[in-house]
């Protein structure tokens, strides 16, 4: 493990006398003497420029999806709206049937009277 610790140590130190001497005899330029290569410089300021056009995109379509989100969900409330209303004519409309039905099985059992001879139930002939 300590071998690995030093191996790495070394690898580094030598990696930074090799930039600093590079540096020094202009093969590598850093114009601003942080110790970084214009070239990695240059590289890191495009990478942040793409990442600002990239955060600009996603911030578009995040605020175009939730534009269509809610619309989406305007219209759902709009159509539940619709089929409550219709779900209540439609149970309105049953109720009507069904007062409607028990009125014939009551008449259904008059003509059975009258077939049999008995008299007729209700309200009287006016003359």
């Amino acid at each position: 493990m300590a071998t690995i610790i030093i191996t790495v140590a070394a690898l580094i130190g030598i990696g930074y006398f090799a930039v600093k001497a590079l540096t020094k005899n202009g093969t590598i330029e850093d114009k601003d003497g942080n110790g970084i290569p214009d070239v990695i410089d240059a590289k890191v300021e495009q990478v942040q420029e793409a990442a600002e056009v990239v955060k600009t995109k996603v911030k578009k379509v995040k605020e175009e999806v939730s534009e269509v989100i809610e619309a989406k969900v305007e219209q759902v409330q709009e159509t539940a709206k619709v089929v409550k209303a219709r779900a209540k004519r439609v149970k309105e409309e049953v109720s009507d049937v069904v007062e409607a039905a028990k009125e014939v099985v009551k008449q259904a059992k008059d003509i059975k009277g009258a077939a049999k001879g008995e008299t007729r139930k209700g309200r009287k002939k006016k003359d």
